[in-house]
């Protein structure tokens, strides 16, 4: 396959009202590695944002509970594959996740 370098930039930040809780906060791009010309209905992948939020609270002196959530926004990729194929794909992506971090 003819793919490229994918890249990956991302900012992000974190502010702690006080000792509880903090809050996360990020943005991102990503550079697909798909070139159009080989970009399909088996890999329809394309450059994408990615936006994210989270917290952390410490529950007890050894409990730290963490959430976080991501939505990841692809950009349409078109794929055309002569005589067969002509389509256009819109995606995107929710990620949540719950942790806990245990010092002990």
């Amino acid at each position: 396959t003819d793919w490229d370098a994918g890249w990956f930039f991302a900012l992000g930040a974190e502010y702690a009202w006080s000792a509880d809780p903090t809050v996360r906060a990020g943005v991102a791009y990503e550079i697909s590695p798909v070139p159009d010309s080989t970009r399909g209905p088996a890999l329809p992948d394309n450059d994408r944002y990615w936006v994210s939020a989270g917290l952390s609270h410490q529950l007890l002196d050894w409990v730290t509970i963490n959430l976080a959530y991501t939505h990841i926004f692809f950009e349409d990729g078109d794929v055309a594959l002569p005589g067969a194929l002509f389509a256009t794909f819109e995606q995107s992506a929710d990620s949540v996740a719950l942790s806990a971090t245990l010092d002990w």
